[in-house]
């Protein structure tokens, strides 16, 4: 099935980012929310190694991989605008609140 809410939202905070300033702002702000999502995924799988530490079959990677990951994502982190780290703040901030009320009205209703 098509993630047909999740377009829209995407859709909607790409237009409200575009009017809103600048395009270095807009850049700015895409940055830093890739370099969060880089960063989440290097420490989760720093968690994921340091858990599990029964060898899996797949891909492996030295847990220096992963660190040297998240700390260059937060390191970039630290080039980016103030303006732009704002932004990408409140759309965090928006996220986390529409995932808590999902999370609220499931466990409500059951």
């Amino acid at each position: 099935r098509t993630p047909y809410r999740a377009i829209f939202g995407i859709l909607l905070v790409a237009v409200a980012l575009a009017v809103s300033g600048t395009l270095a702002n807009l850049a700015g702000t895409t940055s830093i929310l890739l370099l969060l999502v880089f960063c989440t995924v290097n420490i989760a799988l720093i968690v994921l190694k340091c858990r599990d530490r029964q060898p899996r079959e797949g891909f492996r990677v030295p847990i220096i991989v992963p660190i040297t990951g998240a700390v260059s994502s937060m390191a970039l982190m630290s080039f980016v605008s103030t303006t732009a780290i704002y932004s990408a703040g409140v759309i965090v901030l928006i996220g986390f609140g529409l995932g808590a009320a999902r999370f609220a009205g499931i466990r409500w209703r059951k």
